[in-house]
């Protein structure tokens, strides 16, 4: 997928995400790659708090789902991008709902056992 190749969809929503059509934002491969790459390969920018450090789980699926809601508004008129983005209601029991479940979960578990892994201090106050 060349536009991910190109890194333009970052944390902040580069302008390369407002060229992307209904049926590319509407695509569960892209919303896993892009997943995919906040969860195992972005690392924060110089300048930035944590620069040189992957993002925690909270701010990459905060990301995610920011991500996902401009998507969404900007093709709020299409009855197929509406019924894609139903995934984000959390009322909803649609299929993409429980695909974005899976993915967030995925995304939670691969970041999760990547801190583990490098040694950091974990908070095991919701355990």
């Amino acid at each position: 997928l060349a536009y991910l190749d190109e890194k333009k969809l970052l944390p902040g929503i580069g302008s390369g995400f407002f060229a992307l059509s209904e049926a590319t934002c509407t695509s569960k491969e892209l919303w896993s790659h892009f997943a995919a790459y906040l969860s195992n390969e972005y690392i924060k920018p110089d300048g930035t708090r944590g620069a040189g450090k992957p993002l925690n789980c909270t701010s990459a699926i905060n990301y995610m789902n920011s991500a996902l809601q401009q998507a969404a508004a900007r093709f709020d008129k299409s009855e197929t991008a509406r019924a894609f983005f139903d995934c984000l209601d959390p009322k909803s029991t649609s299929q993409t709902r429980k695909w974005l479940v899976s993915l967030r979960d995925k995304m939670f578990n691969t970041m999760f056992i990547a801190a583990a892994k490098s040694g950091e201090t974990m908070d095991h106050s919701a355990v």
